[in-house]
């Protein structure tokens, strides 16, 4: 599930950002604001509609529900990140691509995406940890051991055997290593897009 919603959250999240920065349409800016708005409800209030609607359609237990609710936390996030990065970039760079025969998405694909790949990298860690560690929505939506994530397990396995220490610090070191992986594993991308430029050749 993490997976799914990081490489959709980028996809979506990046275009967006790119339509929000580049193009001019009405009412841009109070569609920008609702987005980030959305995020100030707390959880426990929407908690309770969401319940009713996904148990009346029968999408309790389902990975698939999960994925939504989690793209709706990620999403805004990542539009309002990716949008910064992409408002930095000088738009001289993509028409000098299109004098070259690039068309719109030639010069997307080929001078802005290496550009803010920084910005990617980041994206990339907040969402895996956001969705990765997310434990409210997925233990009020699921029953079933098949859809309960890690989180869910982990509790899970606390208040059915008792505090068991022990079990629970390895659980929780081994619940841990995938973030710090993906930490290490990007990091030499956000390194590199912070130095570079900072030597002129």
């Amino acid at each position: 599930m993490t997976i799914s919603v990081v490489l959709i959250s980028l996809v979506l999240g990046v275009l967006t950002a790119y339509a929000y920065s580049r193009f001019r349409f009405k009412g841009r800016g109070p569609l920008l604001n609702l987005s980030l708005f959305t995020q100030m409800i707390p959880p426990i209030a929407l908690i309770i509609p969401m319940y009713v609607i996904f148990k009346a359609v029968d999408l309790m237990n389902n990975r698939g529900t999960l994925i939504v609710i989690y793209l709706s936390l990620v999403l805004p996030y990542l539009i309002w990140i990716m949008k910064s990065y992409i408002d930095g970039i000088p738009k001289d760079l993509e028409e000098a691509a299109m004098i070259d025969g690039c068309s719109k998405l030639g010069s997307f694909i080929t001078v802005v995406i290496p550009v803010i790949s920084t910005g990617l990298a980041a994206t990339v860690i907040f969402a895996f940890i956001i969705t990765w560690n997310e434990f409210f929505y997925a233990f009020s939506l699921t029953k079933t051991l098949d859809a309960k994530t890690l989180p869910v397990l982990i509790y899970d396995f606390n208040s059915k055997f008792g505090a068991d220490y022990v079990m629970s610090a390895t659980a929780g070191v081994i619940a841990s290593l995938p973030p710090v992986l993906i930490a290490l594993i990007f990091q030499k991308y956000i390194i590199s897009g912070l130095s570079a430029g900072a030597v002129k050749e």
